[in-house]
Formats: structure tokens, sequence, C-alpha cells
């Protein structure tokens, strides 16, 4: 019997997961969701290519990511996020992206969501108080299901995706971004179609001084209430920095801690959620000196 109940949960919770957040976003940047998710208008390391890819043109190193979390800490769930970014001296910053969310039970993949980007984000005015950049992200989704209790066979779909981002510094400590995701509407299915949501991000980061950002967001997704996000990143010390934000629909809380060292990089956020628990996520980058860079000194 307690066998039943435990694959009657887990099956429940795959349906809602599917219905819920196929394809959603999962937050990430481990940076990011420490300061609240409001970071369309900040995006300003190689993890803008989730949120805002015209905030990559600020970009000047190579930088490696690498995430893992398990959503609301059910072992049951498994995200696992990497990117790379490649900066240019005439062309704006490449970046590519793949991000694997999936729902496993006693080794089967229940579902597995793999999203694989390429994005570009290039300057198109810049002076010593002011920039304006654009940007976009090429995506491929690929949906998985495995065959079903009810003998179901197992599916394999796929759909590209277009996103795009527009991103601007005022006065050097003002920056304001925007940035649509799923813009082309990409469909999975044939019979039964499904299109993946648009979601509209407008956001803006001021920083007072140096050391102190202030982040806030406005996130619309079509058929859904609009978000409110804010969040604060504090450098406590050279190597340590200090995060907090909050989300509403649904109100909850997030905070995190970065070590800094030798142009590598330790995150940790925790979000809390009111009904299914909380969420711990890590991450490590790591920004290298580029041959063009040193040439530039």
């Amino acid at each position: 019997m307690r066998k039943l109940i435990i694959i009657t949960v887990v099956l429940s919770l795959t349906l809602f997961v599917q219905a819920w957040a196929a394809f959603d976003d999962m937050r990430p940047s481990t940076r990011a969701r420490g300061m609240g998710n409001a970071f369309v208008g900040l995006a300003d390391d190689v993890t803008a290519i989730f949120y805002n890819p015209a905030g990559l043109s600020q970009l000047e190193l190579v930088q490696l990511y690498a995430t893992s979390q398990k959503p609301f800490g059910l072992d049951f769930l498994n995200y696992y996020g990497l990117a790379v970014a490649f900066p240019t001296d005439r062309f704006g910053t490449f970046a590519i992206s793949g991000q694997q969310f999936g729902v496993d039970y006693k080794g089967v993949e229940l579902e597995t969501e793999l999203t694989m980007s390429i994005g570009h984000g290039i300057s198109l005015m810049k002076d010593v108080h002011s920039s304006l950049s654009i940007g976009y992200n090429v995506n491929y989704f690929q949906l998985k299901f495995a065959e079903s209790v009810g003998g179901q066979p197992p599916s394999d779909q796929g759909a590209l995706g277009l996103d795009v981002g527009v991103f601007a510094t005022i006065r050097g400590r003002t920056k304001v971004g925007f940035s649509v995701k799923n813009i082309s509407s990409p469909r999975f299915g044939d019979e039964v179609q499904k299109d993946l949501q648009k979601r509209l991000s407008f956001g803006l980061s001021y920083e007072p001084y140096n050391g102190l950002r202030t982040v806030g967001a406005l996130e619309k997704k079509i058929g859904y209430d609009t978000r409110g996000l804010a969040g604060i990143e504090a450098d406590i010390f050279e190597f340590l920095a200090f995060r907090l934000g909050l989300q509403s629909n649904p109100n909850n809380l997030t905070g995190g801690l970065g070590l800094n060292f030798k142009g590598g990089a330790f995150d940790y956020a925790l979000a809390y959620h009111p009904v299914l628990g909380h969420t711990h996520q890590f991450a490590f980058s790591y920004s290298f000196e580029t041959a063009l860079k040193k040439a530039a000194e």
C-alpha cells in the first residue's frame, strides 16, 4: 500500500509539472535567484542568455557557468544548466547554453525537458555615459515522456523558439532591460497542439555606489497575473557578496551568497515557496582572460 501511495503521488506531481512548468523558466542563475530573479535590467554576466540576451554585450571576458538544483527540495526533480559566453572585438558577445529538467523515479526518466540555446548580444551605441544594445536567442526545445502506466507509448517532440531583448545604460549607474521569451510561439504536438507561452519582462537596476546594486522587474506571462520582482546585492568584502530578494504571485523570499576567488565564483541561493517547499541552488562560474583582452591592455 505504501508503495502504491508513493507511485500515485509521484505521477500526480509529474502531471502537475507537465501542465504548469513545461519549459517554464527554472531560474537558471543562482546569483539572480538570490536577488529575487529581477535580473532582466542588470544581466551583466554569462547568465544574461537566460534572462535578457542583450545584456551579453556587457561582457569583456570569456565566462563559463554551471548550476544544479532540486526544485522545491524534491528528490525526483532535477535541474542542470550550463552556459559559456565569448566576447568579440567587433561583433558583440556570442553565447551557448543548455538546460535539462527531469522527473526521475527509481531510475526511470518519466519526463525530460531539454533546452539548447545560441545567444548573441551586440552594442548599437556606446559612449562614456550611456549605451544601447540588442540581443536574441535561438532555442531548441526537446520534450520526452516515458511510457505511461496505462500503456501510452513514449514520445519525443521538438520545437524551435526565439527570444529577443533590449538593454540600455543611462548615466553609468542606471540600467534598463526588456525581453520577450518565446516571441515566435514554439509549438509541440500534432493532433493536440500546445504553444509555449510568451513572457514579457521589464526591469531596471541602480548602483547608488560601488559594491551595492538594487534591482526591480515586472514579469507578465500570457494568461497569468503580472509578477513583481525586487532584490539587492551588496559586496560585503572584495571576495563576498550578500543577496536578498522577493517575488509576488506567489509571494516568496530568496537569498544567497557569492564567493569570488581569482576569476572563479561559487554561488548559493535559497528560494522559499509557501506551498511546495524550499529550493537550494548551487553554481560555479569562471572568467578567462582572453588573448584579445590582454592585447588591448
